[in-house]
């Protein structure tokens, strides 16, 4: 009689040992250590479509370790176990990507009749599918899943029944945020309001209008004297609502804000106002879900939604004996390029209007070889006749005499040879996914992308699923940096530092515009080992941030103390520090005490005699015998 626990045993290690033999054949050298945390992702694949593991798991395994590959050698191995019909809905944020992935399940050995694709683009390199009903592994987008809930019959249903669980690329946050900055709001609300005032068919829609205008100008007017900022608009009926926006569909903002009728929302200020509230988007009956997000460890947003579970709590990951699952990678041989300079958009558009930032990238460009790659981020062109990032640039590369359509060599790993583009400007948006330019051995983020405050207080109360939550400037801050990390971690790994050998990640320089200096030690988090230089600039302004500043003071401080030992409060009297920002005080003293190492090398910080680590909120001094040094070897 057929053992269904053998069986699933059977699943996990057959799925396993295909998948370590591709990677190997990629040209990916594993440890051990890393070959036993990918068995480890694809039994739970099994276990959770067998119905051991339940609930939504997030497994923040670094990139490149060969999440996706997972995907398809899991996949194949259930299509060559016929005695375990197990059916799965993978979901990809791009549909390109869900069209490559369906094609390497395809050259894997999945008959392409088994493998449903949903999507509405008529440009897709491949077609949308139709009888996705009865096709066991289904593909779909993000946005397929989030955008309504009646979508679950379209990807979730295997021949009526619900499929066994979900694999989900990336971060997987729970509510979408809906925000509206308040002078656009209610700009958009009083223009719609005389569009429909004196026609009689509009009557429902413009008393709507008038009341939720009022309410939301009279939280306004008394911010700043309640603690409760909630706000309760009226209600509308559902087709009412729906009608009227999509008949605004192309206006924008009153569009979205029909969207979002009924939902309960909340008023929000950092400078200027906004109103927020926020949906569940991924529905409570995907319960059984698997998040694949190597961010997952530095952002924020993800670890507050107590709806996704770490798996590096599962028991099958904890006897790897990993204190994190980055530390299957390290990054001894990447460094990475600071310019203290700013970074938002709006400094960005200032330094690329006078050509001094696209100057300061093509100076790094010539130094470097002709035979090796250059990757660019830059922001999109957000309007029309809007400053052209791309074009500026390229118009500085071609001045300084460096062919924009030069290829270089890259040697696949079947030892063939292909003729790649030298140079790829990209645009924020398109960093992740894409594993196509993992040859380039230049990584250049010119700025990251910055989020509006209140957007991100509004995401901070999706993702705690309570909008009576407390959030303050403070918090945005700290979102800000974990948004900006994410992004920044992303982006670089589209490098040649995605590929890991031996647990290291491939040589490879980054370059980044980025003022605070605390994204270095959050993406230490996920690049253990990471050399940070700085990028002296030649065009641009150098600017001594007043975060900058005061780390020097603290540093200067500490190295003259006798304690071993000092809290940051007595600190910050000490230095008469009182008048700087708490959200200042706790990135000056983030960046004093750092990560702490335990390479002899990293012993010395820049500027500190000892390292410093916080432990509470006490700075404790780590001296070579704290580290489990002698000092012959310190």
């Amino acid at each position: 009689m057929y053992n269904p626990t053998t069986g699933s045993s059977n699943l996990t290690a057959m799925a396993h040992k295909s998948l370590v033999t591709s990677l190997q054949r990629f040209g990916n050298t594993l440890s051990p250590q890393h070959e036993q945390a990918l068995f480890a992702l694809v039994d739970s694949f099994t276990r959770m479509a067998s119905g051991d593991l339940k609930g939504r798991w997030a497994f923040g395994l670094p990139t490149g370790s060969g999440k996706t590959r997972a995907i398809i050698e899991w996949a194949t191995a259930v299509h060559k176990t016929p005695e375990l019909p197990y059916t799965v809905a993978i979901a990809a944020s791009r549909i390109e990507a869900l069209c490559t992935l369906k094609r390497d399940m395809i050259d894997n050995g999945i008959p392409e009749d088994k493998i449903g694709l949903l999507h509405d683009d008529r440009n897709a390199s491949l077609r949308a599918t139709a009888d996705n009903d009865d096709r066991p592994f289904m593909l779909c987008t993000h946005q397929r899943i989030r955008s309504k809930k009646d979508n679950l019959s379209l990807y979730n249903l295997y021949k009526g029944q619900p499929r066994h669980l979900l694999i989900y690329d990336e971060s997987l946050m729970s509510s979408d945020v809906q925000h509206f900055d308040f002078i656009d709001l209610c700009a958009c609300l009083a223009h719609a309001i005389e569009r429909t005032k004196r026609d009689s068919q509009h009557a429902e829609i413009y008393a709507y209008l008038v009341e939720a205008k009022q309410i939301i100008e009279a939280m306004f007017d008394r911010y700043d004297t309640q603690h409760d900022h909630l706000i309760c608009t009226p209600a509308i009926a559902s087709k009412i609502a729906e009608h009227y926006a999509k008949e605004w569909e192309r206006e924008g903002t009153i569009s979205h804000f029909l969207q979002a009728a009924n939902l309960d929302l909340r008023m929000v200020r950092d400078g200027a106002s906004a109103v927020v509230g926020y949906r569940v988007a991924v529905p409570a009956e995907l319960g059984n879900i698997i998040a694949l997000d190597a961010s997952f460890p530095i952002r924020d947003l993800c670890l507050l939604d107590a709806t996704v579970q770490n798996a590096e709590k599962l028991p099958s990951v904890r006897r790897l004996g990993l204190a994190s699952f980055h530390d299957l990678k390290r990054f001894d041989d990447v460094t990475l390029h600071r310019l203290r300079s700013f970074g938002g958009r709006y400094s960005i558009e200032k330094r690329f209007k006078d050509k001094s930032m696209a100057k300061e990238c093509v100076e790094v460009l010539k130094t470097i070889p002709e035979n090796e790659a250059a990757l660019f981020y830059l922001y999109k062109l957000n309007q029309p006749g809007g400053t052209d990032y791309r074009k500026i640039l390229e118009r500085e590369i071609s001045k300084a005499g460096i062919e924009l359509d030069a290829t270089v060599t890259v040697t696949m790993p079947d030892g063939t040879t292909e003729a790649r583009p030298r140079i790829i400007i990209s645009t924020w948006g398109n960093e992740t996914s894409l594993n196509c330019y993992a040859y380039c051995k230049h990584v250049f983020l010119v700025g990251i992308l910055h989020q509006d405050s209140t957007r991100l207080m509004g995401a901070f109360l999706a993702a705690v699923n309570d909008l009576s939550e407390h959030v303050d400037k403070q918090i945005a801050n700290d979102l800000q940096l974990s948004e900006k990390a994410h992004l920044a971690y992303q982006a670089l790994s589209r490098g040649t530092c995605r590929t890991v050998v031996n647990g290291k990640a491939l040589p490879m320089n980054g370059y980044m515009v980025e003022i605070d200096p605390v994204i270095e030690t959050t993406l230490e988090q996920v690049m253990p080992g990471v050399t940070w230089k700085k990028w002296k600039p030649y065009f641009v302004p150098e600017h001594e941030g007043l975060i900058e500043t005061w780390v020097k003071t603290v540093q200067d401080y500490l190295n003259g103390l006798e304690e071993d030992s000092i809290s940051s409060q007595a600190l910050r009297k000490k230095l008469k520090a009182e008048k700087v920002a708490p959200s200042t005080w706790k990135r000056v003293i983030q960046t004093v005490s750092g990560n702490i190492s335990t390479a002899p090398k990293k012993i010395m910080g820049d500027g500190l005699s000892f390292r410093w680590k916080l432990e509470g909120r006490t700075l404790i001094r780590q001296t070579a015998e704290h580290l489990g040094f002698t000092e012959e070897v310190a």
